[in-house]
């Protein structure tokens, strides 16, 4: 809504995030992420350490979101509303369950997704997740194909989703059989 550029990333250590200190061990050690707005780190998407929950008496599991919302206010927002026609022909979606290390992000399953070279691939994202056993943790991911000029046959979308399947392989994310 507010046509700021932001990503997702990793902590490389280099840069310090604004709402995070590195040294509050509250923070799970895999389950977090840094938030980068206009090229700063200024939020910051994590769930609390169990053992930090176990202190201070909360059971379950506790996810937080915090963002720094003073660089917002430091300018007003520019309005470019970006209107497209729905398209007539109807899209396929995908799913398949792939297989990931524990520890690893979830996420990093998109990543060889997002170089693929299908021109008619629209989205793709993570549907839901599941623990097996110590060793893998189960992905489900959606991917979305559409053409906006034609219908794509039976023969494409399979090809399409050969494809997928490939990638990830490759990328060592196997199916789950």
């Amino acid at each position: 809504y507010l046509n700021i550029s932001f990503n997702f990333a990793d902590d490389t250590g280099k840069f310090e995030n604004l709402v995070l200190p590195k040294e509050w061990s509250g923070v799970h050690p895999y389950e977090n992420t840094h938030l980068r707005i206009q090229g700063k780190f200024t939020g910051a998407l994590f769930s609390v350490h169990p053992l930090a929950l176990r202190d201070f008496k909360i059971k379950g599991n506790l996810a937080l979101a915090v963002i720094d919302l003073t660089p917002f206010f430091e300018r007003a927002p520019k309005v470019k509303d970006k209107y497209q026609a729905l398209s007539k022909f109807p899209a396929s979606s995908f799913d398949c369950t792939v297989l990931v290390k524990k520890g690893e992000k979830r996420a990093s399953v998109l990543e060889p997704l997002a170089k693929l070279k299908i021109k008619e691939l629209v989205s793709s994202k993570v549907v839901t997740t599941f623990d097996l056993d110590d060793e893998f943790v189960a992905v489900t991911v959606q991917t979305v194909f559409e053409d906006p000029k034609q219908t794509l046959s039976g023969d494409v979308i399979k090809g399409f989703e050969d494809k997928v399947v490939e990638t990830l392989d490759k990328a060592g994310f196997p199916l789950k059989s």
